[in-house]
């Protein structure tokens, strides 16, 4: 049976994720049946077909890779043997329309509202990211730094204000902090460091839900 330890993303996709530990020998998925060489661990990904080299990995239903060298069905895809690619990029006409949705089943609902300054009264507006994946926290903490001091949203913290009042010989030095918000309606933005997988797994998916809900 692979229901629950086997996962195909795409109908187009040429791998499949481990969503379990899986032992050497022989896995059946759907029509397919696979030798695995080695043990596979959770959340690692193996081929469904035989690769010739440079020919290509297809997942989420798009290329990811090529391989190195000949490549067997069953085997797993690493860093090592297979080299990073994917199509050239292609630029899609927005659509323009928007159709407003049916909010009837919330018209009783209430809220904890923002108030802003001018006096009016609604909900505060924040840009969120998130990394899919925990191993794009390095490039999500450069973003960070980028669009909080790019976008007027940096606050310094304690530590580093006091650093510049005593290395400071001016009383009347500029703070850190940033002074105008590039974007006036938008009150701040937020960066969720997490520690999850790909999703892949109910574990993950709900350990992102909880993350959100904390926000």
């Amino acid at each position: 049976m692979h229901k629950n330890r086997l996962l195909k993303i795409d109908n187009a996709d040429n791998v499949l994720v481990a969503l379990v530990d899986l032992d050497p020998g022989i896995i059946s998925y759907e029509e397919l049946s696979i030798n695995l060489p080695k043990a596979v661990k959770q959340k690692h990904k193996f081929l469904t077909t035989d690769l010739k080299k440079g020919e290509i990995i297809i997942r989420y239903g798009v290329p990811v890779g090529k391989a190195n060298w000949d490549l067997k069905a069953g085997e797993i895809i690493n860093i090592e043997n297979i080299t990073h690619f994917a199509d050239e990029e292609t630029i899609h006409e927005a659509a323009d329309t928007w159709q407003v949705p049916n909010v009837a089943h919330w018209q009783d609902r209430t809220f904890l509202e923002y108030h802003r300054q001018d006096g009016k009264i609604g909900t505060a507006n924040y840009w969120l990211f998130v990394p899919l994946v925990f191993c794009e926290n390095s490039n999500l903490k450069v973003i960070e730094e980028a669009l909080s001091k790019g976008l007027g949203y940096y606050k310094p913290n304690k530590y580093e204000e006091y650093v510049r009042t005593k290395i400071s010989s001016d009383s009347t030095f500029k703070s850190l902090a940033s002074e105008k918000k590039v974007f006036e309606n938008i009150e701040g933005i937020k960066f969720l460091y997490h520690h999850g997988g790909c999703g892949v797994t109910r574990f993950d998916r709900s350990g992102c839900g909880r993350l959100l809900l904390r926000k």
